[in-house]
């Protein structure tokens, strides 16, 4: 009886020691698979704009819980691909992001700010469509 108990006390320990080391993990894996994401995917919208693909713009923007590839507009796509944003993590992106020209250049700059309760990122899109990301 003494050895269930042990071993019971001994889970519980494992737990309550284990439990925040586990969950700040998940926080940043999550926060650095959501940035490298939008970072493709934003790079994959500049090409397609630059290569006119389908004849169409290519953007980036966020609605609701996802991150979204899309042509034409983002309220109106002819094509979307999606991303769901982890719950822990926030994305605070107020603009949609179009390239419309063969220089890969956007309609206009962004800073996108990727957050969970631990950690913030920072991913930014100046007017030449350099993509830049700050821990």
């Amino acid at each position: 009886m003494i050895e269930i108990i042990l071993v019971i006390a001994l889970m519980l320990i494992l737990l309550v020691v284990g439990g925040p080391v586990v969950t700040n993990f998940l926080a940043k894996s999550n926060l650095n698979s959501t940035t490298n994401y939008l970072f493709m995917t934003i790079s994959k919208a500049q090409t397609y704009g630059m290569s006119r693909k389908n004849d169409e713009n290519w953007g980036v923007c966020v609605q609701a819980d996802q991150i979204v590839l899309f042509s034409g507009t983002c309220t109106s796509p002819t094509f979307t691909e999606t991303y769901n944003i982890p719950k822990n993590v926030t994305v605070g992106f107020d603009n949609d992001l179009i390239f419309s020209n063969l220089r890969g250049e956007p309609d206009n700059e962004v800073n996108v700010t990727l957050a969970t309760n631990l950690q913030t990122k920072t991913l930014s899109v100046n007017s030449a469509g350099g993509i830049n990301i700050q821990e």
